[in-house]
């Protein structure tokens, strides 16, 4: 399961194409495990790569936050449609790795 700040603070449904976020504010994405791991903390990483309307990348790391959940923070430094994947070290947990979506 994948969700967003923005679209988590916007009065009723949105698909990630239809999230806006203004410039250098936060997006977030939120990410949940299928898997449990002894010590989330070293187990596994998750980053995300957000390519920007220029084409320019960006890659932002993950953290672990409690009951299988992963959260990637990033603000966009230009205006437009942006494109983010998710990558994890365990390339198995399909809730971590191969996320991916957009926003403008």
């Amino acid at each position: 399961m994948v969700a967003c700040l923005a679209a988590l603070l916007s009065p009723g449904p949105a698909s990630a194409a239809e999230v806006s976020v203004a410039r250098y504010h936060l997006f977030e994405v939120v990410l949940t495990s299928g898997k449990t791991y002894s010590n989330a903390f070293l187990d596994v990483s998750v980053s995300a790569t957000f390519t920007s309307p220029s084409g320019s990348q960006f890659v932002a790391h993950g953290f672990y936050d409690g009951e299988n959940t992963w959260r990637i923070r990033f603000a966009p430094e230009q205006p437009g449609l942006w494109h983010y994947e998710t990558r994890a070290s365990d390339t198995g947990n399909s809730g971590l790795h191969g996320q991916g979506g957009s926003f403008t």
